[in-house]
């Protein structure tokens, strides 16, 4: 999988190096990375909407037009402020936020890299409608996490099947 606005394999964001990519959406880019301080990978999450942006031949990114520019800004600004809130929460069911940057003309996250699908790749893949248990199995952990942001008038806005992670041994 590659993509035209993605950084090479190999390039250097400070201690981390990109050695994958992990997947593209709407608004950002997740890399596989080395973290060279701590010897360890991590998924590192880049502020890259496509239809706002674009990556320069330097790797910074450049907003297409400057009728962009301010959408932008505030997508980046709400970027930081999700890297944030993660960063202050210390759940199972929360990714958890080793550290976050603006650089390049972009925002980056770097969290714990896990291996799994996203639950609406699980579903798919059933072929059949999951029993109770099941469900309640998956969810249990996401609701108790939902609870703890809650308690601090925090809202997530966007629980999807895609945006909801289990690892291979769930």
């Amino acid at each position: 999988e590659s993509s035209h606005n993605a950084l090479a394999i190999g390039a250097r964001l400070g201690e981390f190096e990109i050695i994958g990519l992990v997947g593209e959406g709407g608004f950002g880019i997740v890399y596989l990375a080395l973290d060279h301080s701590l010897g360890r990978n991590v998924a590192l999450k880049e502020y890259m909407p496509a239809s706002l942006a674009a990556r320069t031949a330097t790797a910074t990114v450049s907003v297409r037009s400057e009728r962009y520019r301010e959408t932008f800004e505030i997508g980046r600004r709400s970027f930081v402020t999700e890297a944030r809130l993660l960063a202050q929460f210390d759940h199972p069911a929360l990714v958890k936020v080793y550290r976050f940057w603006e650089a390049n003309g972009t925002a980056y996250m770097a969290m714990p890299y896990y291996d799994g699908s996203t639950l609406r790749d699980v579903l798919k893949a059933r072929g059949s409608v999951p029993d109770e248990s099941w469900i309640r199995k998956v969810l249990g952990p996401v609701m108790d996490a939902m609870e703890l942001i809650h308690r601090d008038s925090c809202f997530h806005r966007d629980i999807a099947p895609d945006n909801i992670m289990l690892l291979r041994d769930d």
